[in-house]
């Protein structure tokens, strides 16, 4: 799966690591860092509080066995969503239906959310960090180099795709 992935996506992906989903770090600060620090808080539908809490977050993860951790060679936004949905739906095809993918930042499909209804449910995914996922620790523990960028225009490139 790992090597299919870099073949299909070898201009993009820096690295594939397979994790098993124990090994996710979800913690409650990653969350708390959403709800203050993030100007995204309550204006996206892929951020708190329209996602679920945290305690149905570790539910939903827990009904998978393994995730990729994505690390990739852009740090744009929009080419990183396009990714993570290319990626899952290449996943789903290639036999993990199950396959959802995380967004490194909040949707931007829209250009401006509505929260009061989607208007682009099939291309929206809540952020990582709404699911209070600790992507650069869950990185770092997969053996991952990891450096944290100082812009707001850019965002982490690696990503999470939990798949069965």
């Amino acid at each position: 799966m790992k090597e299919a992935l870099m073949k299909k996506f070898r201009n993009m992906l820096a690295e594939v690591r397979e994790i098993p989903t124990e090994k996710i770090e979800i913690k409650e600060w990653v969350r708390m860092k959403c709800m203050y620090g993030c100007s995204f808080y309550g204006k996206s539908r892929s951020c708190p509080p329209y996602t679920p809490e945290i305690e149905t977050c570790r539910k939903i993860i827990s009904e998978y066995n393994r995730a990729l951790i994505l690390k990739f060679r852009t740090n744009e936004r929009k080419i990183l969503e396009k990714l993570m949905l290319d990626i899952e739906r290449f996943l789903f095809l290639s036999g993990y239906y199950k396959a959802f993918a995380f967004f490194v930042s909040p949707c931007s499909a829209c250009g401006v959310c509505t929260p009061e209804k989607c208007k682009q449910p099939e291309r929206a995914r809540p952020t990582a960090e709404a699911f209070g996922i600790d992507l650069i620790g869950t990185a770092k523990k997969s053996g991952m180099k990891m450096d944290v960028f100082n812009s707001s225009k850019n965002f982490l490139p690696i990503g999470i795709v939990l798949v069965e």
